[in-house]
């Protein structure tokens, strides 16, 4: 069997080595599969508005729930910390700079696809909970 090691470049996960064809296939699918954030803005009350690439309407998700429970997030309860959020240089994740990990790497990050299901599980329970009132 071939390598599969891969290498970032440009955005973009360059092969290395021969793929079997059932990783070469894995592979070209992955990278047409997996959302790319295009824009993060950070809203009122531990909000992000996210536009995903390809996608011509945003979604919002909170990170209320997760902050207020502490552990890693903790580290961006402050307002400003929050409103630091970048994307990451594949475009397939949002980090904050701070808190650092021993090893200088940033602690806390979410991939666009826990973004997107975050922001479906969200709407269901704000939907389930409108349609108890009536």
């Amino acid at each position: 069997m071939g390598s599969s090691a891969s290498n970032q470049v440009n955005g973009q996960l360059e092969r290395r080595g021969n793929l079997p064809a059932d990783q070469e296939h894995w592979f070209a699918m992955s990278e047409k599969l997996l959302a790319r954030i295009r824009a993060i803005v950070p809203l009122p009350d531990y909000c992000l508005g996210v536009a995903l690439e390809g996608k011509k309407i945003g979604f919002v998700v909170s990170l209320a729930e997760i902050i207020a429970k502490g552990g890693v997030f903790k580290g961006i309860e402050n307002k400003h910390a929050f409103e630091a959020v970048r994307i990451d240089g594949r475009r397939r994740a949002i980090f904050w700079p701070r808190p650092l990990t021993p090893d200088g790497e940033p602690m806390i990050d979410i991939d666009a696809d826990a973004l997107v299901e975050m922001a479906r599980s969200q709407s269901l329970r704000h939907q389930a909970a409108r349609s108890n009132i009536a």
